[in-house]
């Protein structure tokens, strides 16, 4: 059954006429003249005093404009994911980017007053009732200051960064985006592809076509190797410099931005380090069924031999991903047809759209929206239900005041990956056949090795990277070397090459407004593997436990979460060992499932790259 009246969202109840409109010209025009109100109230705080009007008057405009800049800054990036090609978007969205980068200049007087005010005010003027949804919020920004200069020297500092260091992430996505690649093809002449064209290669059942994708991709990368090495030079060392001042370690502001303790990021890494051998052993098995001694780095995503992927067309994709959320709750059943119906989800394949998937709130409406570009198959149906999970999440935080809407990354992946578990099994359980229920188990299997094993060589890499900043600007050859001895200590030697120029081609390295993008990624995966691991003990009696949980990441330091709604120590690494069990669970079912015995090579033919 096909819910949605259309694959293509609909943004014109979000504001009348789009970016172009008038609705979101006014709104543009009246918080850049907010936000310089703003400034100069900020500028003459002062201390904080608890029956300060001034200073409640101050915390609400704040709150205010952070939620009418969410409100644009939304539709700007969603018209512009829908049509990258379109010069009005990229207006819109540059426009809504220095709108953020005044209000953020304006707020540090006030955060810098909550970061030096005296304890006690500080607890009496939260403590009054109008600003009781608010304390979360600005407990956490007076904790945020010691990642800060005076302010001042911030504020000059927030200047020079927009033309400084994030003018190094922009040179970085400028040759990113323009990269491209030559594939060789026997005696054909070279054929030249967009650097992003290449990752469609790495699931091609011929390895002949993986092995030279992955060839023409480290070539690529190695032909610009020198200008990602200054870029992540300059990046690194002006983070080095502004920690060194501030006597920090380089993973503490990430560990404040997603409320959580080093202790918890240990754990987790404890647990992915104990689930090691396991994983090993599926890829030594899936090498032999590959009819390899060793699986080479571009085959970890290579679908077994015979293995055929599962189609299925958008309206197919709907039932399944609304059926398989029933067998949780009505609930969540209900509130994906109402998304679809209502237009939320944009899906349909066409040029000029950017890649990948997101979901992004509308508050002040109630709604979210999806973005996405379907494809007919399971994968693509997987991430229609992650990406609903999202906006789920979303409504669930839509009844609580703005202040306490701001989710950590390292919790916004809980209700995605959710949902993305509960319509999956689903898939599973109503497999057509042994070999479609194995293709979908080892297609989790490579996501569990990328989450318990490739991002942990990421973070291990960016760790390794302040210590290599010390000696000097970074060499590329040893960027290399470190990247490679990363991957090694992850995968434990279980492969018999690896990607000497991940370094450069991760764009998550070079993202300049923060560092350590990825140990999130892997604490959301564990997280919400426990929380629905409660859930199907539990049944349809969790949903307002699950409920409870979504609204308490919103504001809730992550480890006081843990322990008030799962009743966990997340310092506890038995608990994260816990949460890989059902994913070492799968790793025991494909083992039994397959051959311990080499399987003969495939036969041998080329395929066209």
């Amino acid at each position: 059954m096909s819910y949605a009246p259309s694959p293509t969202w609909s943004l014109e109840e979000i504001l009348p006429g789009g970016v172009e409109g008038a609705a979101f010209r006014d709104r543009v025009k009246k918080l850049d003249q907010d936000v310089a109100a703003f400034q100069r109230s900020t500028a003459s705080l002062g201390a904080l005093l608890p029956d300060s009007k001034h200073w409640r008057d101050v915390v609400f405009a704040m709150s205010r404009l952070e939620q009418d800049l969410d409100l644009v800054a939304s539709l700007a990036s969603c018209t512009l994911a829908a049509d990258a090609r379109s010069t009005k978007a990229r207006l819109a969205v540059a426009a809504v980017t220095d709108l953020e980068s005044k209000l953020a200049r304006a707020a540090i007087p006030l955060e810098h007053a909550l970061g030096s005010a005296d304890t006690t005010h500080l607890e009496q003027f939260l403590s009054q009732r109008d600003l009781a949804d608010y304390a979360p919020w600005l407990r956490h920004l007076a904790e945020g200051t010691r990642f800060q200069l005076e302010p001042k020297q911030q504020a000059l500092l927030e200047d020079l960064d927009r033309g400084a260091l994030h003018g190094w992430g922009e040179l970085y996505d400028l040759v990113a985006g323009s990269l491209e690649a030559e594939l060789e093809d026997g005696d054909q002449p070279p054929r030249t592809v967009g650097i992003n064209a290449i990752s469609a290669l790495r699931s091609s059942p011929d390895a002949s076509v993986r092995k030279e994708a992955s060839a023409a991709e480290t070539r690529a990368w190695h032909s610009v190797r020198d200008p990602c090495a200054m870029a992540l030079t300059h990046i690194t060392g002006a983070r080095q410099t502004l920690y060194d001042r501030l006597g920090i370690d380089a993973l503490a502001s990430s560990l404040h931005r997603n409320r959580v303790s080093q202790a918890v990021v240990d754990a987790v890494l404890a647990a992915c380090d104990a689930a090691r051998p396991s994983l090993v052993r599926y890829l030594e098995r899936k090498a032999q069924l590959l009819g390899k001694e060793r699986l080479d780095w571009y085959d970890l995503y290579a679908p077994l031999p015979g293995a055929a992927e599962i189609s299925t067309s958008w309206v197919e994709a709907q039932e399944l991903v609304a059926a398989g959320l029933a067998r949780f709750h009505p609930e969540l059943r209900d509130f994906a047809v109402h998304a679809l119906r209502n237009r939320w989800v944009e899906a349909e394949p066409r040029t000029a759209k950017q890649p990948g998937a997101f979901c992004s709130a509308f508050p002040t409406h109630r709604q979210s929206r999806v973005f996405m570009t379907w494809a007919d198959t399971l994968d693509a149906t997987l991430t229609l239900a992650h990406e609903l999970g999202h906006a789920y999440h979303n409504q669930i935080l839509f009844d609580l005041p703005h202040p306490r809407q701001r989710v950590t990354s390292a919790l916004a992946e809980t209700a995605s990956t959710f949902a993305e578990a509960v319509v999956r099994d689903a898939a599973v359980a109503n497999a057509p056949s042994d070999d479609a229920r194995l293709f979908m188990i080892e297609q989790q299997l490579q996501a569990g090795t990328t989450f318990l094993m490739n991002i942990p060589a990421r973070f291990r890499f960016e760790r390794q990277l302040y210590r290599l900043r010390r000696k000097g600007a970074f060499d590329p050859d040893e960027l290399t070397e470190v990247m490679v001895a990363c991957q090694q200590e992850s995968y434990g030697h279980a492969l018999n090459s690896w990607s000497p120029m991940f370094w450069a081609s991760k764009l998550h390295f070079y993202i300049s407004h923060f560092g350590f993008y990825n140990w999130p990624y892997t604490f959301g995966y564990l997280f919400s593997s426990a929380v629905y691991a409660r859930a199907m003990g539990e049944g349809p009696s969790f949903l307002p436990d699950y409920q409870e949980l979504l609204r308490r990441t919103g504001y809730e330091y992550t480890e006081v979460l843990g322990e008030a709604v799962l009743g966990e120590d997340l310092t506890d690494v038995a608990f994260w060992q816990r949460a890989t069990a059902p994913l070492l669970s799968l790793v025991r079912e494909f083992l039994d499932a397959t051959p311990d015995t080499p399987a003969p090579p495939p036969p041998r033919h080329r395929a066209k790259v």
